[in-house]
């Protein structure tokens, strides 16, 4: 156990460095990364509106897949970084905590909740792989979206252990893990993002890193899978039951900017892993 604490530790203190790079950067992009955003040419008002639509989409699968609704009491968005779906939880919740490894990405939301009236919000810096200071047993709902997927598996097993025990009894969590690789070939799959990119933003995400001081190639976004029946294990485990799970839907969301839950994977070839969302209640 000591020995797994310490690759965790590890782990945990390279992730930060990477993912404070990636916020001097480009914050916004390295958080929703479409391809002909990069070089701080995302919109802000856009950028938060993206994020009310997920929590929407979310919210409305509750009701059409008879989920019971979570408790509106404590809940915690893990990885929160600007606050992008932090701050629309926040109008269903009493409080709501975002935890986030980068120093920058939680200074610059709560930046933006005060200056958005989100009274009830609460940004946490983590500061070690362990979440116990949150308080066990004290969240009604997590939520993480495109986090844990760039995170190692070693990683993603441990907090989704922690998660089961950040809940309350009967409390749910919606965890997104993609589960495959892209189906489609590496070189295709490059060769897609770089007709979507366009020589203009890639120079432009090249002079704002130059500008930061920071070399383009050390920003890094690895992106690791688990396969479901991993996931299954790892919940149960930690005393997580799954109850139901959705496939997020790339295509659409990269086409359009709109979040939208499937009942299965896509037939066919595609750039994008297959990204399942599961929701899972404690035992």
């Amino acid at each position: 156990m000591a020995s797994l604490d310490h690759k965790l530790s590890s782990y945990f203190d390279r992730y930060r460095r990477e993912w404070d790079i990636n916020a001097r950067v480009d914050s916004m992009w390295s958080v929703l990364s479409f391809p002909e955003k990069m070089g701080r040419t995302w919109n802000e008002h856009d950028f938060y509106r993206v994020g009310e639509q997920e929590v929407d989409e979310v919210w409305l699968y509750f009701k059409e897949h008879s989920v019971a609704l979570p408790r509106t009491g404590k809940c915690l968005d893990f990885g929160s970084g600007l606050g992008r779906i932090t701050e629309s939880l926040s109008s269903y919740f009493k409080t709501v905590v975002g935890v986030d490894i980068s120093k920058s990405m939680v200074e610059r939301a709560r930046a933006h909740a005060v200056a958005s009236n989100r009274l009830n919000i609460e940004y946490v810096l983590g500061s070690d792989t362990s979440l116990e200071s949150l308080g066990w047993g004290s969240f009604d709902f997590i939520y993480t979206n495109i986090t844990l997927q760039h995170l190692n598996n070693d990683m993603q097993k441990d907090y989704i252990r922690q998660f089961g025990l950040l809940l309350k009894s009967g409390a749910l969590a919606v965890v997104q893990i993609p589960s495959k690789r892209p189906s489609v070939s590496f070189i295709d799959s490059i060769v897609g993002a770089l007709k979507q990119v366009g020589l203009k933003n890639l120079a432009a995400l090249a002079i704002t890193s130059f500008k930061e001081g920071i070399a383009p190639w050390k920003i890094k976004m690895e992106l690791n899978i688990l396969s479901e029946a991993e996931v299954e294990e790892a919940a149960r485990k930690s005393d997580l039951t799954i109850i139901r799970r959705a496939y997020i839907d790339w295509e659409t969301f990269y086409e359009t900017l709109k979040f939208s839950l499937l009942e299965a994977p896509r037939p066919g070839r595609s750039r994008y892993p297959t990204s399942p969302l599961y929701f899972m209640r404690k035992v």
